[in-house]
């Protein structure tokens, strides 16, 4: 359905009463402490008259040694040793109604390493390379160095010993830098402090006789006479002074602070001599006049004025009273090195926000990145790297350069979005919505540079880098899901797969060890692009299924009716994974009888029968081993056939004109491997599957409400790729994107009323997290996030998927089967996601547990000027197709928001990112 649509129906779910009535909350949420220390939680209890909860620690009453104890009031105290399953629950339940509870995670760290030093000491300014030394350091250790008014700053280790590490940065100016560390998955070491030295030379100004300042031991300062009204200097006195007759005198430090008095006489006139530039004279006390630097030699820039009557002046010209009668003034001047270019990365600056890498050399405070005439926010990294970012709208080339001081480095020529692109911005955009889990910058270009065809052909090619290897537990899934979706390039194949899950379903509900469930997925994976029919083969011999609906160890009956075979497996391959209960037209439209009723695809009797089909199956058994009845699940190979539990007597299927060599009725005798073989042909080839497979997909892919005319061009391919092969799964699914309604919205302003669907959790979540770049492995917080909005990953709450395909949205007249678990409670959730993600922090790296970083950089440095930040978020998460209506919302939002520029990016992002016109992908 289109975003117009939704904004009624969301807005209507969020108005409907609330599903809060007994309820607890746990806080704080998804919190980390290191192993050996204590968190206090708190229990919210809403909709009970009593408020008292019991607290369990890993599922635990009061928890243990292992997991970590907890107390009657919710003290949580972190193991000694790190756990097996890590992170920890921490769950509170009700003493009045034990079945309402409320539960979040901790993840416990190891203890940090420990810091005794830190060198140089102080710390000086610009480049900085420091070595801290102390005990337990290990490889990939992190130091943060926090100082005001910068906050904290994520140095670049550079080395790591057991004792001690090297990192580097740039060292702004400041008065005191705290410096800490930490190991992967550890907690920080203490704190040490260190001062910053002051560089550079500074004015000290001494009015009406005496002046104080404070100073790195041996900094050189120049220090100035300003006499009263009517007076002359005459001499200096005060420690330090090495010339105390002179009016400006330069000192060394030898101590923090320093006091000195100027004396003077009353004296009418004096002579001016300006250094380095022009003029002379005697003038009256008190007499106006100009003073100039004059032309800097060749190379160099003004730096300042020095001179007993020049105060702080930092302008090439200025004007000041004459109050002594005898003075020098001297301009100064520095050199400017020439910066040079090498590389830029990336080498096609994509459409919307980006971050150029600049490498080369004699880069300094205050060098500009300049693109196209438009200077760019620039970050000095280093003497040789700068980062640049900017706003990017246009398509062909434009000069890149940089300037030090108004000397300009080489020029490059940079590619403005790609080179002859296929599609355009908002086309590739679309698609990666609909065949990726969201577009990211790197893939968009990629699309634009080669064509839908092209992108597909490529992904079709490329191998299965997506695994489940290593799952430790059920709580792994979510953040493995979103580590593989969000990061790797298999994209195509993990949606597809996705996908097939929700279709050909299995669960953790049943199948509780990852060890089943792993192999399972990884199978949808490596067949998302083979045939249906294998497909099919797979997921029937597949261990988890067999455990799933009941097929292993499925015994014929015996000879007075104790046994049945169970029919778990045969009703769901026809009612969910193939065929449905009424019969379809090709455009999955449904076929009715004289009477204006659907007809039966199959009766009981069929899956009477084709229970039978299923019986004598049972798992591999160890290497070498012979095949036992009734042995354990073995998730790693097929299951294998044991003839003695096989029925052998003929068998009814589903009734059809098949094609040649297609039974509808098996004879009595047969092997379980051919009555099994027979059997799937005989559903594969029903003329229902390509109907009703085909509409699912499509509903996963592209829209909850494809028209029949859809269904039926995408049905014809599955029925025939071309080639005469029914169920080429690569056929199909480019059916499926290729056709003119998924394609229609590649241009803006072409929505219809029943296009797109709303984003289900782990599309959302892995949505946001690409378009954004993030960094996300395998130790994020997401797996509670997604649970509470009703998609614990692979968790089904049955067979049935989390929602159903056919699941209409109430008053709204259309199909929208996400909206089944996108109740009041999940829709506020899913914003309190956002506003947690991106609201908590007051630096520009957002986390969400240790394995989640999103970098906004690039949106805050757009920030100073609130139009550009919309234009930057509209162009990243919609595609620059953001009404003008929700544009202006925005507009005035950030440019009312006064607590900084990261605060006016994080309230754009909220915005946007809870508009019903994001949660809307069409």
């Amino acid at each position: 359905m289109n975003r117009s649509t939704c904004i009624s129906v969301l807005a209507a779910l969020v108005v409907a009463p609330a599903l809060l009535a007994q309820s607890i909350t746990v806080s704080p949420k998804n919190d980390s402490v290191v192993a050996g220390q204590a968190k206090q939680y708190a229990a919210t209890v809403t909709g009970l008259s009593n408020t008292s909860v019991n607290w369990y620690a890993g599922g635990v009453k009061g928890g243990n040694s292992t997991v970590g104890t907890i107390s009657s009031a919710g003290l949580y105290t972190a193991p000694l040793n790190l756990p097996a399953q890590n992170p920890v629950q921490i769950m509170a339940r009700s003493q009045q109604s034990t079945n309402v509870a409320g539960a979040t995670y901790i993840n416990i760290l190891a203890k940090g390493p420990t810091i005794s030093s830190v060198s140089p000491n102080p710390i000086p300014t610009g480049n900085l390379v420091v070595t801290i030394t102390g005990t337990g350091f290990l490889a990939g250790a992190q130091v943060i160095e926090t100082y005001a008014p910068y906050g904290s700053i994520a140095l670049t280790t550079t080395s790591v010993t057991p004792t001690s590490v090297t990192a580097s940065g740039w060292q702004g100016t400041g008065t005191t830098a705290a410096f800490m560390v930490k190991n992967p998955g550890s907690g920080w070491s203490n704190t040490i402090y260190v001062p910053i030295a002051t560089s550079g030379y500074y004015n000290l100004s001494v009015v009406g006789g005496t002046g104080t300042g404070t100073y790195t031991k041996g900094t050189v300062v120049p220090i100035k006479a300003t006499p009263a009204s009517g007076q002359t200097f005459q001499y200096w006195s005060g420690p330090n002074v090495t010339d105390p007759y002179s009016a400006a005198t330069t000192v060394t430090m030898s101590d923090q602070s320093i006091t000195v008095t100027a004396n003077y006489t009353t004296g009418p006139t004096y002579s001016l001599s300006v250094v380095n530039g022009s003029g002379s004279g005697n003038y009256a006390q008190g007499t106006v006049i100009s003073i100039k630097a004059g032309a800097p030699p060749a190379g160099q820039m003004f730096q300042s004025w020095t001179g007993a009557t020049v105060a702080s002046a930092t302008s090439p010209n200025t004007t000041i009273a004459m109050p002594a009668a005898a003075t020098m003034v001297t301009a100064n001047f520095v050199s400017i090195p020439v910066p040079t270019m090498s590389t830029v990365s990336p080498a096609i600056i994509p459409t919307g926000i980006y971050t150029l890498t600049i490498n080369g050399t004699n880069f300094q405070t205050g060098t500009v990145a300049t693109l196209g005439g438009t200077p760019l926010s620039t970050v000095v990294v280093s003497a040789s790297q700068l980062r640049a970012t900017g706003l990017n709208s246009a398509a062909g080339t434009a000069n890149l350069f940089v300037t030090n001081s108004g000397v300009n480095s080489n020029a490059i020529s940079m590619q403005l979005g790609p080179l002859n692109p296929q599609v355009s911005y908002n086309a590739a955009r679309h698609f990666l919505q609909q065949a990726a889990f969201g577009p990211s910058a790197g893939d968009t270009t990629n699309v634009q540079q080669l064509g839908i065809q092209g992108w597909l052909t490529q992904q079709f090619n490329a191998p299965k880098v997506s695994s489940y290897a290593g799952i430790a537990n059920q709580n792994s899934f979510t953040p493995q899901f979103l580590t593989n979706a969000v990061t790797n390039p298999d994209q195509l194949r993990q949606r597809v797969a996705f996908a097939l899950s929700q279709i050909l379903v299995t669960s953790i509900t049943k199948n509780i060890w990852t060890t089943t469930t792993a192999p399972f997925e990884e199978m949808l994976m490596a067949d998302a692009f083979q045939n249906y029919r294998q497909i099919l083969s797979d997921v029937t011999l597949a261990p988890a299924m067999g455990q799933f609906l009941d097929m292993a160890n499925n015994a014929k009956a015996n000879a007075n009716g104790t046994i049945l075979p169970n029919e778990n497996y045969a009703r769901e391959v026809m009612q969910l994974f193939t065929i449905g209960t009424a019969m379809l037209n090709i455009d999955g439209t449904r076929k009715l009888d004289a009477n204006n009723a659907a007809i039966p695809t199959y009766d009981q009797n069929t899956i009477a029968n084709f229970a039978k089909v299923f019986t004598g199956w049972t798992y591999t058994p160890p290497s070498g081993g012979a095949v036992v009845w009734g042995s354990y699940i073995n998730p790693n190979a097929p299951m294998v056939p044991y003839p003695a539990m096989h029925d052998t007597t003929q068998k009814t299927l589903l009734q059809y004109a098949t094609p040649p060599g297609v039974l509808t009725v098996l004879p009595a005798g047969q092997s379980p491997q051919a009555d099994l073989d027979q059997a799937i042909d005989n559903i594969f080839y029903h003329p229902n599957v390509a109907p009703f497979v085909s509409r699912q997909l499509i509903q996963h892919l592209v829209k909850s409400n494809p028209t029949p005319a859809y269904v039926q061009r995408v049905a014809q391919v599955f029925n025939n790729n071309g080639s005469g092969v029914r169920g080429d799964m690569q056929a199909v699914i480019t059916a499926i994107l290729l056709d003119p309604e998924a394609r229609q919205n590649d241009q803006p302003g072409m929505t219809q009323t029943k296009d797109g669907h709303l984003q289900e959790p782990a599309l959302f979540v892995a949505g946001v997290l690409r378009a954004l770049g993030a960094y996300i492995d395998n130790t994020n917080y997401f797996a509670y996030e997604l649970s509470n909005m009703s998609q614990d990953v692979y968790n089904a709450p049955s067979v049935f998927n989390y929602f159903s395909p056919g699941y209409q949205i109430p008053g709204a007249g259309i199909g929208g089967p996400e909206f089944q678990i996108y109740t009041p409670y999940s829709a506020i959730y899913r914003d309190n996601l956002i506003s947690n993600l991106f609201g908590a922090w007051n630096n520009n790296i957002a986390t969400y547990g240790p394995g989640t970083s999103i970098d906004l950089t690039p949106f805050v440095a757009l920030a100073g000027t609130p139009q550009t930040l919309v234009d930057a978020l509209d162009l990243t998460f919609t595609g620059g197709t953001a009404r003008s209506g929700l544009k202006t919302i925005l507009l005035n939002a950030v440019t009312a928001e006064s607590g900084g520029n990261l605060r006016r990016a994080q309230t754009g992002l909220y915005l946007l990112l809870s508009s019903s016109y994001y949660n809307v992908w069409n």
